[in-house]
């Protein structure tokens, strides 16, 4: 129907355009001849018309259903980063050594995990007032987890309340391991008497 409209009133103003001198009420001889031996052509347009709107339609739906499976199918990469932990020698959020005597051991359970979608080399350390007292490299997949046990002791010298810290380093893929600055940073609190 509106194409139909849209077609006379084209023609309308094409023969008020050539013509202008008839009333403005008038309708052109050639619009009404042309909706009077093309209504049969007006009809195959409008059927043509509705098969290309069907066309587009289905290509719509099927790119859309394709899209749809795309972002169901491929796996969303989420934030990066890296699981670094102690546990009490239990296992446990709990059950830290607080207090140690010159010669005592203490152990802790250090535990990485990798969530960075790509393999990592990481360089384990532990220090007490800038002393090195234990280092362990360890390399994991994307979704590895590696716990181990880190015991320490402190040498007779050493007395009072001393920061005990846990440092992990991360290597990048073009660089080797950054020691200026760790990538994760943990510390206990340890009175050695």
């Amino acid at each position: 129907m509106i194409s139909h409209t849209s077609f006379l009133f084209f023609l309308f103003t094409a023969e008020l355009a050539e013509n202008t001198e008839r009333p403005k009420n008038h309708l052109p001889v050639s619009a009404v001849s042309a909706v009077n031996n093309s209504g049969k052509g007006l009809m195959q347009d409008s059927k043509t018309l509705d098969k290309i709107l069907t066309v587009i339609l289905i290509i719509a739906i099927v790119t859309a259903a394709a899209l749809t499976i795309y972002v169901i199918i491929t796996p969303k990469k989420g934030e990066e980063f890296t699981e670094f932990y102690i546990l009490g020698e239990e296992g446990n959020a709990s059950g830290y050594p607080s207090s140690l005597s010159a010669g005592e051991e203490g152990t802790v359970i250090v535990g990485v995990v990798n969530h960075e979608y790509e393999p990592v080399a990481y360089l384990f350390k532990a220090e007490i007032e800038n002393k090195t007292i234990g280092e362990r490299n360890v390399q994991l997949a994307h979704n590895e987890t590696v716990e181990f046990p880190f015991t320490f002791s402190v040498s007779g010298g050493e007395k009072g309340k001393k920061k005990l810290k846990f440092l992990l380093f991360r290597q990048n893929q073009s660089e080797s391991i950054n020691l200026t600055a760790p990538y994760r940073e943990l510390h206990l609190w340890i009175d050695f008497r």
